[in-house]
């Protein structure tokens, strides 16, 4: 009797066009908001529609859907309030404008 073939690797299927469309827009957004150089935004494009597999997309874009912009980091955005806050107590203190 013969084995069933086994479950391929995610990451050894092959890539659609959608999914490279998909991994090009994440990389616009990314030259959009200033991360990406306009030279940066080619070479990668060049390397998305040059991608067979999610193997070979992943690397690509990894960098850009990891970083989370700073305006999603709370813990920054409470410290920016914070120093706010105490810059204005300190001037209602001392009576500076």
């Amino acid at each position: 009797m013969s084995q069933p073939p086994a479950d391929p690797d995610p990451a050894s299927l092959r890539a659609s066009d959608k999914d490279r469309e998909s991994a090009a827009e994440v990389l616009r957004e990314a030259a959009g908001e200033g991360r990406l150089s306009m030279s940066e935004l080619d070479e990668r494009l060049d390397a998305v529609y040059e991608a067979k597999t999610y193997a070979d997309l992943e690397p690509i874009v990894r960098e850009e859907t990891s970083r989370q912009p700073i305006w999603n980091r709370w813990g920054l955005l409470w410290l920016f309030c914070g120093v706010l806050t105490v810059e204005w107590a300190l001037r209602k203190a001392t009576g500076l404008p």
